[in-house]
């Protein structure tokens, strides 16, 4: 996709990192913290999604020459849900 520029792919991965981190840190994420090197294959997936899902945010239902999509909101929790989550305790 000749939309797919660098910085466009930046800016998903940059989100894709934080929906990572602020689920592994629920009660905060560090500022020093960077995705793990055994969430990046995820990060890409989740980067993926993201973008194709890029201009139909929030989209109920469209039909249009035999295609027909619905969604709501973008659900990436099955995804997420193989993120481990992390506490300090007191």
């Amino acid at each position: 996709d000749e939309n797919a520029t660098d910085a466009v792919i930046s800016v998903y991965l940059d989100d894709a990192a934080d929906a990572i981190l602020n689920r592994r840190y629920p009660f905060g994420v560090p500022e020093d913290a960077l995705v793990p090197q055994m969430y990046e294959r995820l990060q890409c997936r989740l980067a993926a999604e993201m973008y194709l899902k890029r201009g139909a945010e929030g989209e109920e239902t469209h039909n249009e020459d035999g295609v027909s999509r619905k969604y709501g909101h973008p659900d990436f929790e099955p995804l997420l849900r193989n993120v481990m989550q992390i506490a300090k305790v007191g």
